[in-house]
């Protein structure tokens, strides 16, 4: 009897373990097996739309790793370099106010303005030639999601031949003129987890260094990212941009401009548009294009052709009033726009642009030293000591020892501050 009840124990474990190596197998198999960009694709919608079900728990989480590696654009299995943790002591962009915007990322819509015009997780640009879709398993990205991401590019930097854009989500809020708490802390996280995992699925990608339109393909944003999660000590994030949009810029194959005109312009379609004709214009004064295809491409969906046209006539007159363009021509069936010349950005305008960024950076500079210096003097400190300690000092550091003392709440603010500089 006890022989029996061992042979069937041995008999379980027997087969305990060969279905363990058979699963094994089975994972090996499918994590060396690559996967094409349109069945990619494929994969995708049908996981989203719920046509592919589970076996089991193993079942899913297996094929959850697959789709993880898909959206990265990555065949299953290939293996990558932590580029986070190289880079995770890399300090932060010293601010400029430039952004750049990749050509692809202009040329059509990656963000959907309306929930009327939301398709499952994609924002979609359909024509006779092309189709073309962005979006991220946490959904299609919208106004909010572009505008942040715009930011990312303002802080980009190149390091070791790769993109790399870090900053903190306060930041970022700070810079898109939004106070730092409450909704706007959780919509912001939410949109760079939805930004993280946002990919191009299209038909003809212009590469370029290459000066070709690659064929159907995935294209993801970034190659990596690192989103801090609530409670974490260092509240940085990483993104890495990937190759495709990193080759392209590398070759300025983009649109350059300066964060401060870009937040003027209030609404996504206004700065898309902007954005777009820019782009359009190029080195000429004026672009001419079926007005109907212009609207679509900026992103204005709606199917009722008077709405359509109205909605573009309203962006084309505010940029017009934010000096953006300087007229335009809409007849029944073309569009022509012409350049305010006044604004226009090429190439060439980067000395004007660095010497501009340079007087307001000096302006900033000399309104936070006699804001300092005013600051001591009705402390007590006698004018040739407070000019001889901001001759001395970098302004941050005398701002933060500034607000070190007056934190303390001390008899004599003006001591407490003297000492902690320790030179006098």
């Amino acid at each position: 009897m006890a022989d029996r009840t061992i042979k069937k124990e041995n008999k379980g474990t027997r087969k305990i373990v060969n279905e363990y190596y058979k699963t094994a197998r089975e994972e090996e198999r499918i994590l060396k097996e690559k996967i094409t960009g349109e069945e990619a694709l494929v994969f995708l919608d049908r996981l989203r739309q719920g046509e592919i079900k589970f076996k089991d728990q193993k079942e899913k989480e297996l094929l959850e790793n697959i789709t993880s590696q898909v959206i990265k654009g990555l065949a299953p299995g290939e293996e990558k370099k932590n580029l986070i943790e190289k880079f995770k002591n890399l300090p932060r962009k010293k601010p400029d106010d430039i952004v750049r915007v990749e050509g692809n990322l202009i040329e059509y819509p990656i963000a959907t303005y309306s929930r009327k015009s939301i398709k499952g997780n994609w924002t979609i640009y359909q024509d006779e030639n092309l189709t073309r879709k962005v979006g991220s398993p946490e959904g299609p990205l919208t106004g909010f999601n572009e505008f942040q991401f715009y930011a990312l590019l303002m802080y980009a930097q190149w390091k070791d031949g790769e993109l790399i854009a870090k900053n903190t989500l306060s930041r970022m809020l700070k810079d898109m003129g939004l106070t730092p708490d409450g909704d706007n802390l959780t919509y912001g996280h939410k949109g760079l987890e939805r930004l993280g995992g946002t990919i191009i699925t299209t038909e003809k990608f212009y590469q370029a260094p290459e000066r070709n339109h690659i064929p159907l393909n995935i294209y993801p944003f970034f190659k990596e990212t690192h989103i801090p999660k609530k409670g974490d000590k260092n509240r940085e994030f990483t993104f890495i941009f990937n190759d495709c949009l990193k080759l392209n810029m590398a070759v300025a194959y983009q649109i350059t401009t300066r964060w401060k005109r870009l937040k003027g312009l209030k609404s996504p379609l206004l700065k898309r548009a902007f954005l777009y004709f820019t782009k359009c214009w190029g080195t000429k004064n004026d672009y001419k294009e079926r007005w109907e295809q212009v609207a679509k491409k900026l992103g204005i969906t709606n199917p009722d052709l008077y709405y359509k046209k109205k909605t573009l006539i309203n962006t084309l007159e505010a940029l017009k009033e934010k000096k953006e363009m300087d007229r335009y021509t809409l007849g029944k069936e073309y569009l022509e726009t012409w350049r305010n010349p006044e604004k226009t950005l090429t190439g060439h305008q980067g000395e004007k642009e660095k010497k501009e960024r340079a007087r307001e950076q000096e302006t900033d500079q000399n309104r936070r030293i006699w804001h300092v210096q005013t600051t001591l003097m009705n402390m007590g400190i006698k004018r040739n000591q407070v000019k001889r300690i901001t001759d001395t000092h970098e302004i941050g550091y005398l701002e933060k020892m500034l607000k070190k003392a007056k934190s303390r709440n001390p008899k004599s603010p003006a001591g407490l501050f003297l000492t902690i500089i320790k030179n006098y």
